[in-house]
């Protein structure tokens, strides 16, 4: 294991299941495994955790099933099952509900300087994999209460403004949605290809209170004007995200990727 944050803490493992093989001529194809239970109570990684894991298993015709596999993760929880080829290490496509996860957390490792949100989220993860080890899917998340969103210097959003609003007001459209307080929210990503596609709906809160800012000088409607706030009443894009993958934006999501590159780091020094 590596030192500090990047080490795997595992805590508490239990497996257990009733095994069936040849012992004289063992072939992966003759393996059963009947009434698998696997349980853990945490698996700590960096700065990220999966908690009171467990799911039941078996394994038959050379296929890995999990049944009704719960856990928690990011303050939220998560189940679903999956089918596992051991010979291609393929996955047919596999789906997981997730129950109010906790943005905040989930966005961390991403680009919080660029988008970030407060509030909980559930929704569904469908996931498959190939037998080349492509990983294709799509996630959709619906925020259960009113929240806050935080967007920074996104350019899509820039020129969504600028066709709205014109030039002139981008720029305090753009302050405006550093702290955005929202009463709906939903975020979807999927896979396209090798690249992928990110969609977010957002209709502003206005009853909740805002950072207050001083008026600035602008051309509103062609006339002069000082204007404290341009409210953005509804946030709807679509932004492509061209050379990073699913698999890509998961494992960052996850911490995963983070880890194995600072684990790759340390075993070199």
């Amino acid at each position: 294991m590596a030192e500090g944050d990047s080490a795997l803490v595992l805590e508490r493992l239990t497996v257990a299941g009733h095994v069936d093989s040849r012992l004289d001529r063992w072939t992966p194809e003759t393996l059963r495994v009947r009434q698998g239970m696997l349980r853990w109570a945490s698996l700590s990684y960096g700065t990220q955790a999966l908690h009171n894991f467990e799911t039941a298993w078996h394994i038959d015709g050379q296929k890995l099933l999990t049944e009704r596999g719960t856990a928690q993760l990011f303050e939220g929880s998560i189940k679903g099952s999956l089918t596992w080829d051991l010979e291609t290490h393929a996955m047919p496509q596999c789906d997981f509900q997730l129950k109010s996860i906790d943005m905040h957390k989930a966005l961390a490792n991403l680009s919080p300087e660029h988008l970030d949100a407060e509030g909980r989220a559930s929704g569904v993860l469908h996931l498959s994999r190939n037998s080349v080890g492509e990983l294709s899917g799509s996630v959709e998340l619906i925020f259960d209460d009113p929240g806050i969103l935080r967007i920074g210097e996104v350019a899509e959003v820039r020129q969504m403004l600028v066709g709205n609003v014109g030039l002139e007001l981008a720029n305090l459209a753009m302050y405006d949605l550093r702290q955005y307080p929202f009463k709906e929210g939903k975020v979807y990503l999927e896979s396209v290809g090798e690249n992928s596609q990110f969609k977010i709906h957002f209709v502003r809160q206005h009853n909740r209170s805002t950072v207050v800012i001083p008026p600035r000088q602008g051309i509103l409607n062609g006339d002069e004007a000082r204007v404290r706030s341009l409210v953005v009443p509804t946030i709807d894009l679509t932004i492509p995200i061209r050379g990073t993958t699913f698999a890509d934006i998961l494992s960052l999501i996850s911490g995963v990727r983070p880890l194995i590159e600072i684990n790759g780091e340390q075993s070199g020094k």
